[in-house]
């Protein structure tokens, strides 16, 4: 059985032996001596118990600690097929690692897009700003100026203009 499914497994059998014995995660972390928020990040499959914790939940529900994990062990005494404490260690060792290098995984995938979408936002301010100073240059209305003499200056147009047409 491959790292997805038994973490898959760990998280969805903690819930269910949970509903299975009616506690809330707060009724369960308040047995366990840990927070509402650690038995939920267990439930979600951000995190797994360590092995004292594991023990102690097979122990409240009831179930084994195989059970717990989703796994059969073939355990070093024939007669008992629970595994040893060693067995549980390596095994919650083994999906802690997995769990780091998901984490791992998905931090780098975050800054990934973290980085996109500083690009995109600076390409957006570059865009938007030369937009705004086109517009400022470009698109700046004409000043009519009009001189004080513009009496004097319409009548010289106008002489010049008829004189032109008498001729």
């Amino acid at each position: 059985m491959d790292d997805l499914n038994i973490k898959h497994m760990l998280n969805v059998n903690i819930q269910q032996a949970r509903k299975n014995k009616k506690l809330s995660q707060a009724e369960l972390a308040e047995i366990l001596n840990v927070s509402r928020q650690t038995v939920s990040n267990w439930e979600r499959g951000i995190s797994v118990p360590d092995a004292r914790v594991l023990e102690e939940m097979s122990q409240v529900f009831e179930v084994s600690t195989s059970t717990l994990l989703g796994k059969e062990f073939i355990a070093d005494d024939e007669e008992n097929n629970e595994p040893s404490d060693t067995e549980i260690v390596k095994e919650l060792a083994r999906l802690n690692a997995f769990y780091a290098r998901e984490l791992e995984r998905e931090l780098e995938r975050r800054k990934e897009q973290e980085q996109k979408l500083k690009k995109w936002l600076l390409i957006a301010i570059i865009a938007i700003s030369l937009i705004y100073v086109f517009e400022r240059v470009h698109f700046r209305p004409t000043e009519i100026r009009i001189s004080p003499n513009v009496e004097e200056t319409c009548s010289d147009i106008r002489s010049e203009s008829i004189s032109e047409d008498s001729k």
